[in-house]
This record gives C-alpha cells, sequence and structure tokens, in this order.
C-alpha cells in the first residue's frame, strides 16, 4: 500500500515559507518549553536579513489526509551559514509559548487562593486561556501561609509549583489561542495509551530499553509534620506491586532457537528462584526525617520520578507521527514479555526533511 503523501506547512508572521524550509526539527518535552528548528534556504541572500527574533512561528505537520498544528511560538534565534560549498541557509529557533512566562520576574503575595486559581490567573496575564487545571492536590494557601512569588518569573514560579505538586506544565494549541496546562502525574499515568502502537520491525524501527535497579522507587516512606495540626505524621505508599513487574518468557520464542531451545530452556528454569526475587533487585528508599510543613496527603516527588519508578527508560526511532508526542502514554509490541506493553513518553523529536520528503520520530520514554 502507497504511503500517504507529507504535509508540512512553516508560517513565519502567518506568511507560508515552507516552499524555502528544507529542514523542520521539533523537540518536545514533559519538563520544558518546546523548541522548533526550521532550516531556510537562501540562495539569494534575502532570508538572513528578513528573518529575525521575535517572529511568530507555526509549523503544521503530518500526512495529506491527516495533520495538525504541532507547534507555535516566539523565535528566539537565529543562524545563518554560508558555506564554501553549497547555498546559504538560515535556521529561524523558536520556543513555545511558555517563553512568554519567562520574560520578566515578578514579585507577588499569592494569599486566598488555590493552585489552580494561581495556573488560571497566570495564564491570563500572559494572554494563554487556561487549558486544564488539575494538579496533583488543589492545595489553599490562606492569608497567613501565603505562595511566595520573589524576583521569579512566572515559568520558574509555576514550575516550582508543578514540582511541589507532582504535576506536569505545558501549553498546547489546539485553539487560536494557546492553552496552559497543569496536570498531575497521576492522571497522565492513569490514562489509556493512545490508539497508535509501535510495532517491532514495523512502526518502531530501532528500539533500545534499559532496567536501573537505583531509579526505581517501589515504596515511600515519609516522615513528616501536618501544617496544620503540627502533628507528626508517616506517611506509607506502595507505587507498584511485585507481579507487576513479572514476565514470562514466550515459549514459541524460544522454540525457534532450534537445538538450541534446550539449552535456553534449561536456563529459564535455573533462573527461576532468581526471578522469583525480582523485587530484592529494586531500591526501596530509606524512611527519611525532616520534611516539615508538608501535608499528610503531599506524596509530590519525594524520592524519585513517579512517572520511572519501575526502573525502565527506552529510546526509539519510529516512523513520523503526529500522534508521538510527550505526556501521553504508548504501547510498544513485539518485543517479548518483559519490553512490550504501555510506555510513558518523557520526549520526541519530530524531524522533517523537506529535500527527500521524509519523516520520522525520535523519543525517549519510561515506565
Amino acid at each position: 500500500m502507497t504511503e500517504t503523501a507529507l504535509f508540512a506547512s512553516v508560517k513565519v508572521q502567518g506568511q507560508e515559507l515552507v516552499d524555502y524550509a528544507v529542514r523542520v526539527r521539533l523537540d518536545e518535552s514533559d519538563t520544558r518549553a518546546d523548541v522548533a528548528s526550521v532550516t531556510f534556504g537562501d540562495a539569494n541572500l534575502v532570508l538572513c536579513d528578513i528573518l529575525h527574533e521575535g517572529q511568530t512561528l507555526e509549523i503544521d505537520i503530518g500526512r495529506t489526509d491527516q495533520h495538525a498544528l504541532v507547534f507555535r511560538g516566539v523565535a528566539t534565534s537565529v543562524h545563518a551559514h554560508f558555506g564554501a560549498v553549497g547555498s546559504p541557509t538560515v535556521e529561524l529557533v523558536a520556543q513555545d509559548s511558555l517563553i512568554k512566562l519567562a520574560l520578566e520576574a515578578r514579585t507577588k503575595r499569592w494569599a486566598n487562593a488555590t493552585v489552580s486559581s494561581i495556573v488560571s490567573r497566570i495564564a491570563l496575564d500572559n494572554s494563554l486561556r487556561p487549558g486544564t487545571i488539575a494538579p496533583g492536590e488543589d492545595a489553599s494557601f490562606p492569608e497567613e501561609r501565603p505562595a511566595q512569588q520573589v524576583t521569579e518569573t512566572d515559568l520558574a514560579f509555576l514550575e516550582r509549583l508543578a514540582h511541589a505538586y507532582d504535576s506536569k506544565l505545558y501549553v498546547d494549541h489546539s485553539q487560536p489561542v494557546d492553552a496552559l496546562n497543569f496536570i498531575s502525574n497521576q492522571s497522565l499515568l492513569e490514562a489509556a495509551p493512545i490508539e497508535q502502537s509501535l510495532v517491532f520491525n514495523s512502526t518502531l524501527v530501532d528500539f533500545r530499553v534499559g532496567y536501573d535497579a537505583w531509579a526505581t522507587a517501589p515504596e515511600e516512606h515519609v516522615v513528616t509534620t501536618d501544617p496544620t495540626t503540627g502533628e507528626r505524621v508517616t506517611v506509607d505508599e506502595t507505587l507498584f506491586r511485585p507481579d507487576d513487574v513479572a514476565w514470562t518468557p514466550d515459549p514459541t520464542r524460544i522454540a525457534r532457537l532450534g537445538a538450541g531451545s534446550a539449552r535456553v530452556t534449561a536456563l529459564v528454569a535455573a533462573s527461576a528462584g532468581a526471578r522469583a526475587q525480582l523485587r530484592s533487585f529494586q531500591r526501596v528508599p530509606p524512611r527519611l526525617a525532616g520534611a516539615p510543613a508538608r501535608p499528610a496527603t503531599d506524596h509530590a516527588r519525594v524520592h524519585s520520578d513517579r512517572l520511572r519508578h519501575r526502573g525502565h527508560t527506552g529510546r526509539g526511532r519510529a516512523s513520523g507521527s503526529i500522534w508521538l508526542r510527550p505526556r501521553a502514554r504508548i504501547n510498544v509490541l513485539g518485543y517479548g514479555g518483559r519490553w512490550s506493553g504501555p510506555w510513558y513518553l518523557s520526549r520526541v523529536r519530530h524531524e522533517l526533511d523537506l529535500a527527500v520528503r521524509t519523516y520520522a520520530c525520535s523519543f525517549v520514554c519510561t515506565r
């Protein structure tokens, strides 16, 4: 079946310039502003004078039957290359609307407000729409214990709140005005995987995975103080059960080894005891004391990244897709019992080579 043709639109200050574009790269992350770079051919030495910082950049990519606006932002740097060989090029680099929140340091006292109301207020103050605002805990800041923003940009302040309340901060471009979102990590973990899957020897062309016992956090133990009552509080939480990391080697795959299958079957049998004790290889954080002024309901990133609590990290390269975006879960299929299954996408890079009309994605995933 013939693959649908590539679609790309690159607009600077609302003017379509895709016919000058040579390459498009979009780096998306769940922890910082998205960054886009577009390289334009400039054989007539015109664009090197026309493109500059402060201009708006919009990128719409995909296939002719399915594409979307994946980036809207402001140019922050320009790089021109006048080589001895080949035509001159100009690269325009832009950051998404989160950059608006980082332009000016402010000092403000947030009293009689909740986390969600603060996020909404800052969104409106920066000409953004309040989007999905659902923090891990919508804490209140009364008059006597306000949230303090002291010579701090709105972006730094919101990132600090996101860290404290176990949430992710980002913008989306689905409407004419970008929306500011503040969503709990727990809700991202519980969300259903996107419809598209990444499949061995199909949509997924390269996949490298690993396990790190020191990155796991199967349990949380915290001794803290309730700020309301002043009482000592012990928080215990099991992040996942032993059977959450269990898997069974596929006998049909072992059978493909032919004469070597007997040896591998013997290895599986000999390893049964070690497999039953897999949890002993997972780090259990020690009991900590001295995290004052935290309510008993606050489990926010006490020891490690909740989105990597099993200690698994993967990197891969796949066919280009607009559905591969950070903060989404995706099913990986065909890599055996241990490495297949749902993964959380933390970083995605979209790369288009418009000269040869190719589109690919590379990504980092965790679980």
